[in-house]
C-alpha cells in the first residue's frame, strides 16, 4: 500500500526542517538515522530549524508524520534470552526507557521493535524522550484535531515504502504508556462484531417477514378469488337437478383445490381446476360413488412435481345420460 493523501511529511535534519506534500512523500528517500547532529539542538536551536519550514498549502495537513534523527532521542538496545510476549512489551519498553531517561513513566513518550535472535533470543530497541520535547517538536504542526505523528529515522526505514500507512506508522510513532489499550482494542473489536451480527440478524429477519407477508398476501388474495366464485354460483339460480348436485360438490372442495372456471348446459358441465394428482383421485372416487348414473371424462396435464407432490391441471366433463 503506497502513500497516499493520507497524511504529510515532515522531516528534521541539522539545520533545517523539510515539509513533504502528500502528492511527494511516496517519493522521500531512505534517511541515515545519524544523518544529523550527534546531539539534540535545545531549545533555541529547534526553533531556529522550525523557522525554515516552508509550505505551499494555505491549510495545514489534518495528519502528519514528522521524522527526526535518532540522535535527538533517547536510543537504547538490549539483548533478552527469551521472546516477550506481545501483550507485555509495551510495559517492557517502558522499563527500559524509564532506566535510560530517568524520567517518571508518566512524562515518557516511547516506541519499540523487538526483532528475534537465534536460539530464542530477542532485541528489543527503545527510542524514547519527555512529553514536553515530543511536544517542541510537533508545536509548528499541531492544530486542534490534526494528529501529528513523531517517529525516529531507523523506525520509519524499517517500514517497506508500500506498507507506510497510517495505521502502520501509529504502532511506530512514539507515545505514553497505555495499559488499557489492549483492552479497547478488544472492546473495540467486539462492538464491531456485535454490531454487524446485529444488522445481519436484522436484515436476514425483515427479508425472511417481507417474503412470508407476500405469500399470505397471494394465498388470502387466491382464497378469495375461490369464495367469490362459490358465492356467485351459490346466487344463480338453478333449476336443474344436475347442476345443483354439481354445485353442491364444487362448494365441498378442499382448499388445496383451485377452480379455473365452471360451464354447462343442462346436464353437461365442464370443470377447469389446478389440484394435487392425489386429491384429484379421492375427489373421483367420491363423486362417482356419490353419482353412479353419471359419466366422467378427464383430461389432466401435469404443472409441476416436488416434494413427491404431483399438482396438475384438469379438466373434468361431466354429463348425466
Amino acid at each position: 500500500m503506497r502513500l497516499t493523501s493520507a497524511y504529510s511529511v515532515a522531516v528534521y535534519h541539522a539545520e533545517y526542517c523539510t515539509f513533504y506534500e502528500s502528492s511527494t512523500a511516496p517519493a522521500l528517500a531512505r534517511l541515515d538515522p545519524f544523518f544529523s547532529q550527534d546531539i539534540r539542538p535545545d531549545s533555541h536551536q529547534l526553533a531556529l530549524i522550525q523557522s525554515t519550514i516552508v509550505t505551499r498549502r494555505k491549510n495545514k495537513p489534518t495528519r502528519l508524520i514528522v521524522l527526526v534523527p535518532d540522535a535527538w532521542l533517547s536510543t537504547s538496545q538490549c539483548q533478552i534470552d527469551h521472546l516477550v510476549p506481545v501483550s507485555l512489551l509495551p510495559l517492557a519498553a517502558l522499563s527500559y526507557a524509564v532506566e535510560t531517561t530517568f524520567l517518571p513513566p508518566e512524562t515518557l513518550s516511547f516506541s519499540f521493535q523487538q526483532h528475534s535472535l537465534p536460539n530464542q533470543f530477542a532485541e528489543l530497541a527503545i527510542f524514547a524522550c519527555s512529553n514536553e520535547w515530543r511536544k517542541q517538536l510537533c508545536e509548528p504542526f499541531k492544530r486542534p484535531s490534526h494528529q501529528c505523528l513523531l517517529i525516529p529515522f531507523s523506525q520509519w526505514n524499517s517500514m517497506p515504502e508500500r506498507s507506510r500507512s497510517w495505521s502502520q506508522c501509529q504502532k511506530k510513532a512514539l507515545a505514553t504508556y497505555q495499559p488499557d489499550k489492549p483492552q479497547r482494542r478488544v472492546n473495540r473489536l467486539l462492538w464491531w462484531s456485535l454490531l454487524m451480527a446485529s444488522v445481519l440478524i436484522n436484515g436476514s429477519a425483515s427479508a425472511y417477514f417481507l417474503t412470508l407477508q407476500q405469500q399470505s398476501a397471494q394465498t388470502l388474495i387466491e382464497r378469495q378469488q375461490i369464495l367469490n366464485q362459490q358465492t356467485t354460483w351459490s346466487s344463480s339460480r338453478v333449476d336443474h337437478p344436475f347442476i345443483e348436485t354439481l354445485l353442491a360438490m364444487v362448494q365441498s372442495l378442499p382448499r388445496s383445490v383451485r377452480i379455473v372456471s365452471m360451464t354447462h348446459v343442462d346436464a353437461n358441465a365442464t370443470l377447469l381446476m389446478t389440484l394435487p394428482q392425489q386429491v384429484l383421485t379421492d375427489l373421483l372416487n367420491q363423486w362417482q360413488s356419490q353419482t353412479p348414473t353419471w359419466q366422467w371424462r378427464i383430461e389432466s396435464t401435469v404443472v409441476s412435481a416436488s416434494n413427491r407432490t404431483e399438482v396438475v391441471d384438469v379438466s373434468i366433463h361431466v354429463f348425466e345420460p
